[in-house]
């Protein structure tokens, strides 16, 4: 469990941990073979621990770190590249879906958890609470955690939920013109290509 959540760890203490741990295993003991999945409902049970009073973002850190081995342990997908894409002529390019790697999560947290997760005791302590979007995947053996802006966190759930290329574009159509909007969505296409984050196109 210290190496499932370091940062909580970090946070509150070797003492609290050790106590947080054994009131969470008390009410959920592990019924599976393996202890890989027993930190599964940590998160959930920080959310009414009287430790998430004090260090409210405790529940949104937890959860962050779950979906951190999560993304590591997940299967690998072959990425998909720029020569993939060019099986699609241009008129069927509005229609397009695209799927994620199999390791990739998106978070949505009211607290900086994504900032904190790396920083200083001191400053997790003086967290304020404050509107972060997350999205994480591993790239090879390495499991990154990206911040986001709220335009692309929308484009990204626009993919997870199958919507087409031609979607998006409109979508950004709306920010930045319809001239622009193509390209912008070819830009942003490109940069999560290049970050390993799709393994699929298919009309």
């Amino acid at each position: 469990m210290k190496e499932d959540f370091p940062a909580v760890l970090k946070i509150i203490g070797e003492d609290r941990f050790h106590n947080l741990i054994t009131d969470y295993l008390i009410k959920h003991p592990s019924t599976s073979y393996t202890l890989r999945d027993v930190g599964k409902k940590l998160p959930d049970f920080l959310g009414t621990h009287p430790l998430s009073g004090k260090y409210p973002f405790l529940p949104d850190l937890a959860r962050l770190e779950w979906l951190i081995i999560e993304s590591f342990d997940a299967p690998d997908s072959k990425t998909l590249s720029v020569d993939d894409l060019k099986a699609f002529a241009p008129d069927q390019w509005p229609h397009l879906t695209f799927k994620f790697v199999d390791s990739f999560h998106l978070m949505e947290s009211g607290w900086p958890v994504g900032t904190l997760h790396n920083r200083p005791v001191s400053e997790a302590k003086e967290a304020k609470p404050k509107s972060e979007k997350l999205r994480i995947w591993r790239f090879d053996l390495t499991v990154y955690t990206r911040i986001v802006d709220d335009e692309e966190y929308s484009l990204l759930m626009m993919i997870q939920k199958g919507k087409p290329f031609g979607d998006i574009c409109e979508a950004l159509a709306g920010t930045c013109g319809f001239e622009q909007a193509v390209p912008t969505a070819a830009k942003k296409l490109s940069g999560w290509l290049k970050n390993g984050l799709l393994k699929e196109a298919k009309l």
